[in-house]
């Protein structure tokens, strides 16, 4: 926003894995299955992989899985609207997990493990922070699902808007500039 100061942006949270029922400029999102190719282009962000994290106090109060049966057998913080969730493991293997607390709210998600409340699946990307403060450590770090790969999609116009295309490549930018300061 410093380097465009005039641009507004409007910020919208939805479903996992639903299009936004909204005129938008952009969003955001992981592939998403049902992409309609006829109406928006794609612009690949990144590529992670979903691993777990735990807070020390969730780790002390329930101890550390040590297998991903063990993991299994724990609360597992859940990114959407039911309290259970498969993953597919880069091994291939499908595991499903279950937990106390499902939300579409990254950011209580996120609160919830660094608060203890369970272990949190999700990618690096998301939580630098708190793994360099210790607020969150890595558990079982040579099991993790299948790389996620998130988009930015836009609508197919005639014309491409100015303001759309410049957001874009300052996304890129920033996610390229974190990719190169973290290798």
């Amino acid at each position: 926003m410093q380097r465009y100061p005039d641009i507004r942006i409007q910020l919208t949270t939805t479903i996992p894995g639903q299009l936004p029922e909204m005129k938008l400029d952009l969003f955001i999102s992981r592939e998403l299955e049902q992409f309609n190719s006829l109406s928006f282009r794609s612009k690949l962000l990144f590529e992670d992989r979903f691993r777990f994290y735990a807070s020390p106090q969730y780790l002390e109060q329930h101890g550390e899985p040590k297998s991903v049966e063990e993991l299994q057998q724990h609360n597992i913080l859940i990114f959407g609207e039911q309290l259970q969730r498969e993953f597919t493991l880069a091994s291939g293997k499908r595991i499903s997990v279950s937990g106390n607390f499902a939300t579409t709210n990254p950011e209580a998600l996120f609160h919830a493990g660094k608060n203890g409340m369970g272990i949190l699946p999700t990618n690096s990307v998301m939580i630098q922070q708190e793994l360099q403060q210790g607020a969150l450590v890595p558990i079982l770090p040579e099991v993790y699902a299948r790389d996620t790969t998130v988009y930015a999609y836009y609508p197919k116009l005639d014309y491409e808007h100015t303001r759309t295309r410049l957001f874009l490549d300052y996304l890129v930018e920033q996610i390229a500039e974190e990719k190169r300061v973290k290798d």
